[in-house]
């Protein structure tokens, strides 16, 4: 259960520093760009300013966010094909919050800002581990909630092809963009899925709306 969105680190790091408390909530990062398997704790909301703002690839940063309350970090051991292991996240124990940062590629020439995301697992996962999902569920609306300030809701993403340009180019509703994002693209920036290495631009939503209308449109044309 996760929601996808474009921001610039800029404004998620400022967020998280306005928002993490240490004295009722606990943190962790996994900064890819540093070591793949590594988790660090955040101490102090100051020291998330020292991760990673550009990657070679998505999820590159996660931020692992929990309360004192409902659990501390409970971890895993996973081993690998190497034969090393390491402690990783337990997430359902834990109750937390994940959040995969939207970061900017490190190929500057590229002008890429990577997809990311903020969600938590599906409610029968913490049963079947005998965890009541619902104090922790209600958090994540409450974060989201105001994750989702940092997004303008007057622009959508738009896929517009890469090797062929679309005639009509195609909206995604469903992936918000925050107001650093739509800044991003209007200075000559682009939105890259973390999933299907999609690359949109963003539109507002008018004119989403007319793309929409125009694809309908096509394809009854086509059906008939």
């Amino acid at each position: 259960m996760s929601s996808s969105f474009f921001a610039t680190p800029e404004e998620q790091y400022a967020w998280l520093k306005q928002f993490f408390e240490p004295s009722t909530m606990w943190c962790i990062v996994r900064d890819k760009t540093r070591h793949p398997y590594h988790w660090q704790q955040v101490h102090a909301p100051e020291a998330l300013e020292t991760f990673a703002r550009r990657a070679p690839f998505p999820d590159a940063v996660q931020v692992a966010l929990g309360r004192h309350e409902l659990s501390a970090p409970e971890w895993r051991t996973v081993s690998l094909k190497t034969g090393k292991q390491y402690d990783d996240l337990d997430f359902i124990r834990s109750q937390a919050v994940s959040i995969y940062l939207s970061l900017y590629s490190d190929a500057e020439s590229q002008r890429l800002l990577f997809e990311g995301s903020i969600g938590v697992a599906k409610r029968v996962w913490y049963q079947d581990a005998g965890v009541d999902p619902e104090p922790l569920y209600r958090w994540h609306y409450q974060i989201k909630r105001r994750w989702w300030k940092m997004m303008d809701r007057r622009y959508t993403p738009v896929y517009r092809g890469t090797a062929i340009r679309r005639p009509i180019p195609v909206p995604h509703p469903y992936i918000a963009v925050s107001y650093g994002a739509v800044q991003w693209c209007v200075g000559g920036g682009r939105l890259k899925s973390a999933d299907t290495y999609a690359v949109y631009d963003v539109v507002s939503k008018e004119e989403a709306k007319a793309y929409e209308n125009a694809l309908r449109l096509l394809q009854s044309q086509s059906n008939g």
